[in-house]
């Protein structure tokens, strides 16, 4: 086995066992709402919860200011950690022995590029989830669901989503809603396709 499958395993064990809900809810008042967690972001000031934490996905989403992640990057987000020492506090807290061998700086850029390219794609199936439950414009969507037996926790809890017409939100609806950084996966990752003249549109 390679050492790089070897972390990669200890990163999603570690996952498998650290309740999201649980240690966000350690800092931050949660209440439950459906399959999911609100509270208010630790992230910025705001007077009405858009934080939202699922359990089942293990990841959080603030409608508010964008921030997204799992555990890992909650740890490093407001502990103020790197990876390495939000993996190490984890592991020490949910007994999971670490290998002494360290990775080589390849191995943790790998780690650190599929770990945001998983983010993206959460990000994006959130901004989705959101459009179908507010947008005027996907009542057609959220009437086929209703009619075809589709609960709202089955819908939260597989984060059906709704990409809108472009006529109606124009061709960059979740590329104006990213991260500069976040681009260039998101065109790896084919949500986004890359203009001859420059810039990017939705696929």
């Amino acid at each position: 086995m390679a050492f790089s499958d070897t972390w990669e395993e200890i990163t999603a064990q570690i996952k498998e066992q650290a309740d999201i809900v649980q240690i966000i809810g350690e800092h931050v008042n949660l209440k439950r709402s459906g399959v999911r967690h609100l509270g208010l972001c630790p992230f910025h000031g705001e007077k009405t919860p858009s934080f939202s934490v699922h359990g089942g996905q293990q990841f959080f989403y603030c409608f508010g200011c964008g921030e997204s992640g799992d555990v890992f990057s909650f740890m490093m987000k407001y502990h103020h950690l790197d990876f390495p020492a939000a993996l190490k506090t984890l592991a020490q807290r949910f007994h999971v022995e670490l290998p002494q061998k360290s990775q080589t700086a390849q191995q943790q850029e790998l780690q650190k590029r599929r770990k945001m390219m998983f983010e993206v794609n959460k990000k994006a199936a959130l901004l989705f989830r959101r459009y179908l439950m507010q947008s005027p414009h996907a009542q057609k969507a959220r009437t086929y669901l209703h009619k075809r037996g589709m609960s709202s926790d089955i819908q939260e809890k597989y984060l059906i989503g709704y990409a809108p017409d472009a006529e109606v939100e124009s061709w960059n609806f979740l590329g104006s809603r990213l991260d500069k950084n976040e681009i260039p996966l998101s065109v790896e990752l084919g949500l986004l396709a890359e203009k001859q003249q420059g810039g990017t549109y939705d696929r």
